[in-house]
């Protein structure tokens, strides 16, 4: 990764910078800007080789399967990276691991699945020996989707799936010269995302990692100068769609370390609800505001796992998924609309719903993705 894209993205802000380059954006655009750019990001922690709501099934392996099936709605022509991020604690540098690069130019064509496959898998694989840092992880892939190729910065979408089971503890904090701190890196906070004050820090704690997170994620902007600085516009079409895939285990819970630096203790009992709460919040919000999809591998309580929504399925349920007629319904019925707020019959988030193939506008290429899946129901 190129780390100055870092400081050009902190210090000036993605809007700021689209601004800056509008005037000239649309003449310079390359023939080969693909229509969007999609980053697969795996959290590869030991506790990802716990049990899930599986007895047996490790949940690496529920990532996977939900990864295999988020993979069917990456269009032909479309530019993959995937990525697994994990590390020994905190004053290890080393926790970002391309499996593939968006510098290695890979498309997706009707002929590469196994490729992709291949790189799902090996980025999904954990080690018993790294912690967590979500925080530098998603913010070097937030990093990485916002600025590669900037001259496609209006013409190529920007989509993220991340899996994961729990949350930050062992983000780059500066305790060691080999590992400066990440700009991401932040104390934990304790506040919930509150998805309603977008523009206004999402009510998180200034300079946590949950509050760096969140900005980059909605802004482009790691530290902006007031509570938040939104996009030029507020336009969507500027912002990464992120898709949080997030996987508990067999109790129910996200993994059980307190979040937070390296060495904190493991949670006690009555805190649990507490963590997982606030892990929900933060993943949900951010894949609300951005209009991307967020979903739980967990046990539903009559017991049995969640289903994993097979692609198209618009209006899945814990219990159910199934690609039907209500699905082309729904396509249909919104066709043509871009997914935001303010649409005069349909919600942002029920436009978000239809959007199967995540690219902010329903259109044609939705609508084959409900035909290939027609009929598949679990």
């Amino acid at each position: 990764m190129n780390k100055s894209l870092v400081k050009w993205v902190s210090v000036v802000g993605f809007g700021a910078a689209a601004l800056a380059m509008s005037g000239s954006a649309e003449a310079d655009v390359p023939a080969t800007c693909p229509a969007q750019q999609v980053i697969f990001l795996f959290d590869q922690s030991s506790s990802m080789l716990d049990d899930g709501v599986t007895a047996g099934r490790p949940k690496w392996q529920e990532g996977l399967d939900r990864a295999l099936v988020d993979l069917q709605s990456v269009q032909v022509g479309d530019q993959i990276s995937v990525i697994g991020f994990g590390n020994t604690g905190s004053f290890d540098n080393n926790y970002y691991h391309a499996a593939m690069t968006l510098d290695q130019v890979q498309i997706k064509t009707a002929q590469n699945s196994a490729t992709f496959t291949a790189a799902l898998s090996s980025a999904a694989a954990p080690s018993i020996q790294y912690a967590t840092p979500l925080a530098a992880g998603a913010c070097d892939a937030l990093n990485e989707i916002w600025t590669y190729n900037p001259l496609c910065s209006f013409t190529t979408k920007r989509v993220v799936f991340i899996y994961s089971d729990g949350l930050e503890n062992s983000t780059p904090d500066g305790s060691s010269p080999d590992a400066p701190k990440h700009f991401c890196y932040g104390p934990t906070g304790t506040a919930v995302f509150n998805e309603a004050l977008a523009g206004q820090g999402f009510g998180l704690e200034r300079d946590t990692w949950q509050w760096n997170l969140a900005n980059f994620a909605y802004g482009g902007n790691v530290k902006p100068a007031s509570d938040f600085d939104p996009p030029p516009l507020d336009i969507p079409e500027y912002r990464p769609v992120w898709n949080a895939r997030l996987l508990f285990d067999n109790f129910g819970n996200l993994a059980s370390h307190r979040p937070g630096p390296e060495g904190t203790p493991a949670l006690s009992p009555d805190l649990q609800d507490n963590i997982d709460a606030n892990g929900v919040a933060l993943f949900k919000g951010i894949a609300k505001v951005s209009f991307g999809s967020y979903a739980e591998s967990k046990l539903n309580p009559d017991g049995t796992p969640t289903k994993i929504p097979h692609v198209g399925d618009t209006d899945p349920s814990p219990t159910r998924s199934c690609v039907e007629n209500a699905d082309l319904n729904r396509v249909i019925t919104a066709m043509g609309r871009k997914v935001r707020n303010g649409d005069p019959v349909f919600s942002g988030q029920d436009l978000a719903a239809r959007d199967v193939n995540h690219d902010l506008v329903i259109n044609i290429l939705d609508y084959q993705l409900v035909i290939t899946n027609y009929g598949k129901c679990s």
